[in-house]
């Protein structure tokens, strides 16, 4: 009686399981238009039936030149090349969006630098003037900036604070006052890609919120209603698929997760990572596909909504050629940077 008992309690447990981590399984979109990725025709032929589809992360970058991460020039060069492109969006002071990943500036962003009217000329400008520079980060240690196209040395600028976010400026501000690394390059709004990708590549619109705040959704859906190309949106935060699944049904849309346990356990520890990391609040957004860290392809639960619930699963970030063909078997998108899959 008692072996009944806890079969049954261990039955009933795997199937509540079951039920929170399945995807969408009643009317499904269409996921063709995703597979049609120019580059990868171009690559693969008529050789392969299977042929990965290959998505440029945050566009065709590198952070050592003048197409860093989510920029123009980046998201250009993708565009040329014929791939996907991933991307992530996130709102600004004044409700606007713009594509940019990290939630502070530090690691991408530097104070707009103007070369010296002369050799002889100390004299430097941050943007129009300082005072869109937090007081917070006036105390920040300072760096030699290289002029790119001088070639030289040309005055020192502050390092971002750590706590200066995209959120605490307009866009006029982070346009105006900052540049992606020591590139000319801006941080772009989302129209701004929108309108250079014009529909000539698919689009993984990553939609960066971490609060329960969820306003920077139908600003998302607005801009991409007048959009003219194939695009789908995922999230980390389950409360942004659940949007799309309330008020976009259409939308093809997926969770984005990680082992996170493995990954930094120091930083993501407690219920709500264990919950993201095991797929249990797909029970919110019932995604179409499963956007996770490729290194952990056999992840129990990405293994059941993989191989019990056949969802459309993508692997991110691939960065080598190895990587690729390694997980060929496990994902069917592909999200990269490091390296050219053609190469």
């Amino acid at each position: 009686m008692a072996a009944i008992i806890i079969s049954t309690v261990f039955g009933a447990i795997f199937l509540l399981y079951l039920f929170l981590i399945m995807p969408r399984m009643l009317r499904r979109p269409s996921y063709r238009a995703l597979y049609e990725v120019p580059a990868t025709k171009r690559i693969y032929g008529d050789r392969e039936i299977n042929a990965p589809p290959l998505y440029a992360h945050r566009g065709l970058h590198d952070n050592a030149t003048e197409a860093p991460e989510n920029s123009m020039a980046a998201f250009r060069k993708a565009v040329e090349a014929g791939f996907g492109i991933e991307l992530d969006v996130q709102i600004t002071k004044d409700g606007r969006l713009v594509v940019f990943h990290d939630d502070t500036l530090e690691r991408m962003c530097r104070a707009r630098v103007e070369p010296p009217a002369s050799a002889n000329d100390d004299s430097v400008s941050y943007g129009r003037d300082a005072r869109h520079i937090p007081s917070r980060s006036m105390s920040c240690r300072e760096e030699p900036a290289t002029n790119r196209l001088a070639g030289n040395v040309v005055a020192s600028r502050p390092v971002i604070h750590t706590e200066s976010r995209v959120r605490d400026y307009t866009l006029e501000e982070l346009q105006n006052d900052f540049r992606l690394l020591d590139t000319q390059e801006r941080i772009p709004s989302f129209e701004e890609v929108l309108a250079v990708v014009d529909g000539k590549v698919p689009l993984i619109v990553e939609i960066k919120e971490e609060s329960h705040d969820m306003s920077v959704c139908p600003l998302v859906d607005a801009q991409l209603q007048k959009y003219q190309g194939v695009y789908c949106i995922e999230s980390f935060n389950p409360l942004v698929v659940q949007w799309y699944r309330k008020n976009r049904p259409e939308i093809i849309r997926g969770q984005l997760s990680d082992a996170f346990h493995k990954e930094k356990p120091e930083k993501y520890k407690g219920l709500l990572y264990f919950a993201l990391e095991h797929l249990l609040l797909n029970v919110l957004g019932r995604p179409d596909f499963i956007a996770y860290h490729h290194r952990y392809a056999h992840h129990l639960s990405l293994s059941f909504c993989r191989g019990l619930f056949h969802a459309l699963t993508v692997a991110w970030t691939i960065q080598s050629k190895e990587e690729l063909n390694k997980n060929r078997l496990h994902f069917q998108i592909f999200i990269f940077d490091s390296f050219l899959p053609e190469a």
